[in-house]
């Protein structure tokens, strides 16, 4: 099955997350879009217990057929060996922003991860995904701590799809 990879190439409708590293140009989507994760060079950052969330507009999907399901990428790691980072991914489609589940780096784990949630449907719509559905997808996290002066850093986020592709052979539509 074919895949198409959406990364941000803009502000979306949020930008909450209180601080971002790295890039010299002081713009969120512009720390988390790139195609190999460069970790602590360029990140979002959080404090606080409380969730803060970004959402970025993607580049244009290319793709046609039958979607499958669409998958937000995040990468993220915490930098406390005491207390618990959090991170959601999260969309918003018409007009709604839906979260994922909630991914926990455990304290004293200080590596970047990758983590993903799946969404098989629209969830604003309860059916399978549409191409001019994804036209408008914005894409992002949340990101908080268990507690303490640590942060929560987010360096890569991206959208997978999977379709599947009509083919024409004798006569027949695979």
């Amino acid at each position: 099955m074919p895949t198409e990879i959406l990364r941000p190439n803009a502000a979306g409708d949020e930008e909450n997350i209180t601080a971002v590293v790295g890039d010299g140009i002081g713009t969120h989507y512009t720390v988390v879009d790139e195609v190999v994760a460069d970790d602590d060079t360029s990140y979002l950052l959080q404090t606080g217990t409380t969730y803060y969330r970004d959402l970025y507009n993607l580049g244009a999907p290319s793709g046609s057929g039958v979607i499958n399901w669409i998958k937000v990428w995040y990468r993220f790691r915490n930098t406390s060996v005491t207390y618990d980072a959090y991170c959601m991914p999260a969309i918003k489609t018409g007009g709604t922003a839906y979260n994922g589940s909630e991914s926990i780096q455990p304290a004293n784990d200080l590596a970047y991860d990758n983590y993903s949630y799946q969404w098989v449907t629209n969830p604003q719509t309860g059916v399978a995904w549409t191409w001019a559905d994804l036209i408008a997808l914005q894409a992002g996290v949340s990101l908080k701590m268990a507690g303490g002066n640590a942060n929560s850093r987010c360096t890569q986020i991206y959208v997978e799809i999977d379709y599947l592709v009509a083919i024409r052979s004798q006569g027949y539509i695979l």
